[in-house]
């Protein structure tokens, strides 16, 4: 079982992706284009995964998660990510499901 994690911030994107959460500043890229990287990786990925998200005033919160054994399971590890990177970012619009397995519920922007 495994997550993703990313945070990004409309003027200075932070990215990170890997399971331990160090940020990499991505001074030449533009939000959309990180988010867009982001999302391509996720489709990539194995097993039972999900994706759950909120913007707010250009700020994107994401919570994922993948190579769980239900999808279940993921939906509810990505949305449990989600909204605790927003409350600790003090996003006030809530999280909702992007992707659960390989199919996209939603877009993004």
């Amino acid at each position: 079982m495994k997550y993703l994690h990313i945070t990004a911030i409309a003027a200075s994107a932070l990215l990170a992706l890997s399971g331990c959460g160090t940020a990499v500043p991505q001074e030449t890229q533009n939000t959309s284009q990180i988010i867009t990287g982001y999302v391509d990786q996720y489709k990539t990925l194995p097993g039972a995964k999900a994706l759950a998200y909120t913007k707010e005033n250009g700020q994107y919160v994401f919570g994922s998660a993948y190579d769980y054994h239900s999808q279940k399971s993921a939906n509810q590890r990505a949305m449990r990510q989600c909204e605790e990177k927003r409350k600790k970012l003090h996003v006030k619009h809530p999280c909702q499901m992007l992707a659960e397995g390989d199919r996209f519920i939603r877009h993004y922007e």
